[in-house]
């Protein structure tokens, strides 16, 4: 956690460079007391001292132009600081920057955001990393968009490598505004490694199960009564909506392309987390996480879902992904040397009928213990208003028979089951 200890120092090195348009992404200048022009930085030792830092331009190794800036980072260093500002901004606008990398042996590089004001220093409240790599790594290209925020006059970019000793290599850093069509402003996707493939979902027949729809807010959108629309083939049921979200409007069937859908409109849950990044690089609490079930039978066919943006002042078009029904998990005995149990890192998100569905399919699967972590609660909407309340959860275990216990693991992955090692 090198980059909280250095933040007085960092701060100290932004508020000094020289209010300047970025001029040097591609390090095509000469260096000057060993750093690249209108770049600011310095090494920091591991016994504390300061010196620049063990930079030199590489004609031989570079993306763009005739040459790359390589950082050495030595067993003496702790770590190598560099930052530029990369030119004037409109706030609330979202700006793609971009860059090339290439690191040799065990190096780490972060790459920060900083939202620079007119006095030229730097808003530590908005600092953020948005890039890290670890080495070693062949030449690839990042991006990341970056949205301006009230106050800032120019964006900029900290550079941090540390652990090592090894080498870095960068090239052609870039800053442009994040074009945006009309009706992409807010769009989803299938968050990957979630039973998903190709921006495909697998759902068993009889299992509700959940896929993360992971939110970009490209256009940094002030939300306004947010909900999200979801048109699912009707072989597809949507039970719920979860993180708080309500039936906004009631259920209606329609066609589409000659196939028959039903279309659902919930509010959307804590829309601050949800819609706070302007691309897909965060998952999990920037999701939307409905609860699908099906009963139809299993085949190949990839039925096509969609799921769109609206509020009071915005409708966007909709997001398509794929569900693919495959066969119903097979009961089994669980063997006696595991238990398991719900982790999660928000919280279950269903009440009533949809909870009950669950704790079904999760017997059906031969589990008779579930361990249940201490901040598990049951979704916001329940008898006692939006309190959340984990009661719900443990008396629909007990229900189906379950046994359950109180863990205070830690939690991961927002919402999944897992395997854990009896203790006894």
């Amino acid at each position: 956690m090198f980059l909280k200890s250095l933040t007085a120092s960092v701060m100290l090195l932004c508020a000094t460079l020289q209010a300047t348009e970025f001029s040097n992404g591609g390090f095509e200048k000469k260096l000057y007391k060993g750093l690249p022009t209108s770049w600011g930085g310095k090494a920091i030792l591991k016994n504390g001292e300061v010196k620049p830092p063990g930079s030199s331009l590489d004609a031989a190794e570079f993306k763009e132009g005739k040459q790359s800036l390589k950082l050495e980072l030595s067993t003496e260093d702790k770590v190598i600081i560099l930052n530029t500002k990369l030119g004037k901004v409109v706030p609330e606008k979202v700006y793609e920057i971009s860059f090339w990398c290439r690191i040799s042996e065990n190096c780490r590089v972060a790459i920060r955001e900083d939202h620079i004001m007119s006095n030229g220093k730097c808003n530590s409240k908005l600092f953020k990393n948005f890039q890290i790599i670890n080495g070693p790594t062949a030449w690839k290209k990042f991006s990341a968009k970056v949205a301006a925020k009230n106050g800032d006059d120019q964006l900029g970019v900290s550079v941090f490598i540390d652990k090592g000793p090894g080498s870095v290599w960068l090239d052609g850093f870039d800053i442009q505004e994040y074009e945006i069509n009309a009706g992409d402003e807010v769009s989803f996707r299938l968050t990957p490694n979630f039973y998903t493939q190709n921006n495909i979902f697998s759902l068993p027949r009889l299992a509700p199960l959940m896929p993360y729809l992971t939110c970009a807010n490209k256009a940094q959108h002030k939300f306004k009564n947010p909900r999200v629309i979801l048109e699912l083939p009707e072989q597809i049921q949507l039970l719920s909506c979860g993180y708080d979200s309500t039936e906004y409007k009631t259920a209606e069937k329609f066609n589409k392309n000659g196939q028959p859908y039903v279309r659902y409109e919930y509010t959307m849950g804590v829309p601050k987390s949800v819609m706070r990044t302007p691309d897909f690089s965060k998952t999990t609490f920037n999701s939307v996480i409905p609860l699908l079930f099906t009963d139809a039978v299993a085949s190949e066919k990839v039925y096509k879902c969609f799921i769109a943006y609206k509020d009071d002042t915005l409708t966007c078009s909709p997001s398509e992904f794929g569900i693919r029904i495959t066969d119903k998990i097979i009961q089994t005995a669980t063997p006696k040397e595991f238990s398991t149990g719900i982790h999660c890192g928000s919280s279950v998100e269903y009440n009533g009928d949809p909870l009950k569905k669950f704790m079904m399919f999760y017997k059906d699967c031969g589990f008779n213990n579930i361990f249940l972590p201490e901040t598990l609660r049951a979704g916001g909407i329940t008898e006692q208003g939006m309190q959340r309340d984990p009661a719900p959860v443990y008396d629909a275990a007990r229900e189906q028979g379950l046994a359950t216990y109180l863990s205070t693991n830690c939690l991961i992955n927002a919402y999944m089951l897992r395997y854990t090692r009896a203790t006894v």
